[in-house]
């Protein structure tokens, strides 16, 4: 079990399949009701806030959060999802549940797990017929 916290572009979908793995899934959502404006969140203050609370933040804003990743060694681990994964919910949060037990220690790391990121199963040579 993780202790995640749910960038705002983490679908809901996903966020209670997670919690079904028996995650610990926080959100932004849970301490800053606006998206826009005044109050919304900074990328680096999502990423402060989820290592106040211990928790690796996953997200679908990839391309932010791995710059973040390197000028900020200090967060408590990322993750990066892709939005709308074919197959689903379900599917992903499953995929996303092995990777992360298989992790182990998130601290000052980065996991890429959106699928173009995984490589492919090496399938074993079929044995050619004798010549």
């Amino acid at each position: 079990m993780a202790a995640l916290f749910a960038d705002e572009d983490v679908p809901f979908p996903l966020q209670e399949q997670l919690r079904r793995c028996w995650h610990n899934v926080s959100t932004v959502r849970d301490y800053c009701h606006s998206k826009h404006g005044e109050k919304s969140w900074t990328d680096e203050e999502v990423l402060r806030f989820a290592n106040e609370l211990g928790s690796v933040t996953i997200t679908c804003n990839c391309d932010d959060f791995q710059a973040l990743h390197h000028s900020c060694p200090w967060h408590a681990g990322i993750i990066l999802i892709k939005r709308n994964e074919e197959g689903g919910d379900h599917k992903q949060a499953m995929r996303l549940d092995r990777l992360i037990n298989a992790f182990g220690d998130f601290r000052g790391k980065l996991l890429d797990a959106r699928p173009s990121a995984i490589p492919p199963k090496k399938r074993p040579l079929k044995k050619g017929r004798g010549g």
